[in-house]
């Protein structure tokens, strides 16, 4: 059935075309097979698991309106930047308009109009109110994934409390193919972002999951239906990290 929306108000934000971050992925190394390279990375020295390959693909993000990237970030590494969390703004509405060829959590930002190599040669540039032609680094799972053997996907869960009494939808594109949980395809206008705003360490991130509304969970349509009543809900909801995302990230204007 794709993506559905959990805000009854705003019923247009299927933009990821139903969607999650793991399809788009898939999809967009298949548009873009011609941009797929390898770079040097860590080898597996404990098995014969393959190394990690890269995927490069390029966006065009008009910052001369005034708009914002709408972008949290890590620089830790240096040389990149890391997408940690997607919000309202320009990366938002190039995913609504590109669902071929998206920006997700984790993607690394390694050029921007021709700055490289360097993390704050990077910031500065993306700071420019000008046309941003942004080079994109994704990560392709190897068959047994990204040093599967010898790496863990660890889980992180936490809680919200959304107040549908307000009548204020929960403003969030959600992917339900996964039968158990929603997975968040996208953050707009809503209690989510009114909540990421009052709580900024304990956030709601694009790609987190929702597997258990005021009890409700086990069946992606019961917590559906539990999203759509006008009370308290008590949300719980789940963050796969991996090595890929770094622990301290900022926001990038």
């Amino acid at each position: 059935m794709g993506a559905a929306c959990c805000n009854q108000e705003k019923g247009n934000l299927d933009s990821h075309g139903g969607k999650s971050p793991r399809q788009i992925h898939t999809q967009t190394m298949s548009a873009y097979r011609d941009s797929y390279e390898e770079e040097d990375a860590a080898t597996c020295f404990a098995c014969d698991c393959d190394p990690p390959r890269f995927i490069f693909f390029e966006i065009e993000l008009d910052k001369s309106r005034g708009s914002t990237l709408g972008v949290n970030v890590d620089r830790k590494d240096g040389k990149v930047l890391y997408v940690d969390a997607i919000t309202k703004g320009l990366i938002s509405e190039w995913n609504s308009l590109n669902p071929h060829k998206q920006v997700v959590r984790g993607d690394a930002i390694v050029e921007v109009n021709g700055a490289r190599g360097n993390a704050d040669f990077l910031i500065e540039a993306c700071k420019q109110c000008r046309l941003l032609r942004c080079k994109i680094r994704r990560r392709a799972a190897p068959s047994q994934g990204v040093l599967a053997c010898c790496s863990h996907e660890e889980e992180e869960i936490y809680e919200v409390q959304l107040d549908k009494a307000t009548g204020k939808g929960l403003g969030i594109g959600v992917d339900h193919r996964n039968v158990t949980s929603l997975q968040i395809d996208s953050i707009e206008s809503g209690l989510v972002e009114d909540w990421n705003s009052m709580n900024p360490q304990r956030k709601v991130m694009v790609g987190d999951e929702i597997f258990e509304v005021n009890g409700v969970g086990g069946h992606v349509g019961d917590i559906m239906e539990e999203c759509k009543k006008p009370i308290m809900l008590r949300c719980k909801l789940k963050r796969r990290t991996t090595s890929v995302i770094w622990s301290f990230a900022e926001e990038l204007v």
